[in-house]
């Protein structure tokens, strides 16, 4: 007989422990890192428990996929690694993201299943978001972090990752009110506490990634969905535009660091580099690697190490007191391609063309339900992503669990309660 957790036909306990990587992203790296390891066994588990019916399912045969274009690259790129000991424990450490995704695919497999992890992820955006605005409103939040300079850190303190997390389920957020703001335009108003939030983290990623995935929203619900707002909905978007962009502007140091980044476009390079974070000096020493090691890349996690041995002499960060190696590119891409080389790059393009080319094979009906789930794991793979790295832990088994979710919308299958049900 089966047990309830692995019945994927419906089972709430198996939803509620993939919703609890969420609870533990605020959470030190042991944490998140051991339920990502959790539900890599619960994968690796259920192959070996059902693969008969494992096998045949046509999202399970996806992520599979999809993260052999990721990991094969991977693998070949260990053989000449620059610090191998650590490319083929990061690559071997990599593998719990595709089992995991093996079981969320399994046990989202059904539209109640993935509709039930739409709730819990939109409470947890919600929570985030309030108590980040008691932080800011009282000066800590309700576990006692207090707010230490300008940039908003909520329950993810001390670390900078509350805009880019809320960022990526903005879609889903966006999704979700639109449905009853059709009849109660009001409901979008409940925007304005998250794009504040966003906009006090001063993450300017965080910042970018709002725009891009607002856009590919609007596109989604306009062309996909044939979305005709009422006209007291377009009154209400621009409220919360207005109201958000009013109470952002009030705060000095957003206006300072809007000011200073628009500005640095119309003056010199050096200070363009300064507000990039003196970014560009990574992606030329990175550029440097590339062109010695195009084809299978340096090896994951190797830029650090690497960083010394290919930075200019005019490089801003070998020129500090002591100096110092970036842990990696600031780029998605270019962090692909210089890791596991040209094999990577092919294997990434090869990640958002199926992305888009089974979204476009979706009928509309299933596109529902797809769409917003869809945006928010092209969003995690964003190229142009210049914050987190997507080979270090945090943010690839953020971005391999969005993915799987997305995978496992885009192949529903209908819901038939069983005997094994909850």
């Amino acid at each position: 007989m089966k047990s309830k957790l692995f019945a994927h036909e419906d089972s709430r306990l198996a939803v509620a422990l993939i919703a609890v990587f969420l609870a533990a992203l605020p959470a030190p790296p042991l944490v998140y890192n051991g339920t990502s390891i959790f539900l890599a066994l619960c994968g690796l588990w259920i192959l070996v428990r059902s693969w008969p019916q494992v096998h045949r399912l046509p999202g399970v045969r996806c992520v599979v996929a999809l993260f052999a274009c990721f990991w094969i690259p991977m693998i070949v790129s260990c053989f000449d690694a620059l610090d191998q000991q650590r490319a083929i424990s990061a690559t071997l450490l990599y593998l719990r993201f595709g089992l995991a995704g093996v079981f969320m695919v399994w046990v989202l497999s059904n539209a109640r299943s993935l509709a039930l992890l739409r709730v819990l992820v939109l409470a947890f955006c919600a929570f985030w978001t309030i108590d980040a605005c008691i932080q800011a409103i009282v000066g800590f939040n309700l576990f006692g972090f207090p707010l230490e300079g300008a940039q908003l850190k909520g329950i993810f303190h001390p670390r900078l990752q509350l805009g880019l997390v809320l960022t990526l389920f903005v879609p889903l957020i966006l999704d979700s009110i639109a449905q009853p703001a059709q009849l109660r335009p009001a409901w979008w108003l409940c925007l304005v506490p998250l794009v504040v939030v966003i906009g006090m983290t001063l993450h300017r990623n965080s910042w970018l990634l709002l725009i891009v995935g607002s856009a590919m929203f609007l596109v989604y619900r306009f062309h996909d969905r044939g979305w005709r707002p009422p006209k007291l909905s377009v009154f209400v978007g621009v409220a919360v535009v207005v109201l958000a962009s009013a109470a952002l502007l009030t705060q000095p140091f957003i206006k300072t660091r809007l000011e200073k980044t628009v500005g640095a476009l119309f003056e010199s390079s050096e200070q363009l580099e300064a507000q990039l974070g003196q970014r560009p000096d990574i992606w030329r020493t990175g550029l440097n690697m590339l062109e010695q090691h195009w084809f299978n890349g340096i090896g994951p996690r190797g830029f650090r190490g690497a960083y010394a041995s290919y930075a200019g002499p005019q490089d801003y960060w070998q020129n500090l007191v002591p100096p110092t190696s970036p842990s990696h590119p600031h780029q998605l891409a270019l962090e692909i391609a210089i890791e596991t080389g040209v094999l990577g790059a092919i294997g990434y393009v090869c990640l958002l063309f199926w992305l888009l080319r089974r979204y476009r094979q979706l009928d509309r009906a299933a596109r529902v339900n797809a769409g917003p789930w869809l945006i928010c794991a092209l969003l995690a793979f964003w190229p142009l992503n210049i914050h987190k790295a997507l080979y270090g832990y945090f943010f690839s088994t953020l971005a391999w669990w969005v993915l799987a979710a997305a995978i496992a919308a885009m192949y529903p299958r209908p819901f038939a309660p069983s005997k094994h049900a909850n």
